[in-house]
């Protein structure tokens, strides 16, 4: 699935379920929600994080830095917002920036 399908997902699910009060959608009563998952490589070496207590979903479990894909934004766009929350870390610390197809079950 390439990014332009993704989009159209997204667009599908904004039509179609709630929305928080910052519009951002709502997929707290839905089977699937599509998610951005971010690699990040070091000198051969994959970061892994583990999650928080506060977080709602996989507490204390090992992850990437991930995100949903709640609102119209260009992939890119999106994976720079994770990745400045998460680990403030900016575009100007990236060397390179890979999209994978998407995955879907």
């Amino acid at each position: 699935m390439k990014e332009k399908d993704v989009l159209e997902k997204i667009k599908e699910f904004e039509r179609t379920l709630p929305k928080f009060e910052d519009g951002r959608i709502n997929y707290s009563g839905t089977k699937y929600a599509p998610v951005v998952l971010i690699f990040i490589m070091y000198d051969g070496k994959i970061l892994l994080l583990k999650r928080s207590g506060k977080v709602r979903t996989y507490q204390g479990k090992w992850n990437t830095v991930a995100g949903y894909l709640d609102e119209m934004h260009p992939i890119k766009e999106k994976v720079l917002e994770e990745l400045s929350e998460e680990i403030d870390v900016h575009e100007d610390n990236i060397g390179s920036i890979k999209l994978a197809d998407a995955h879907e079950e």
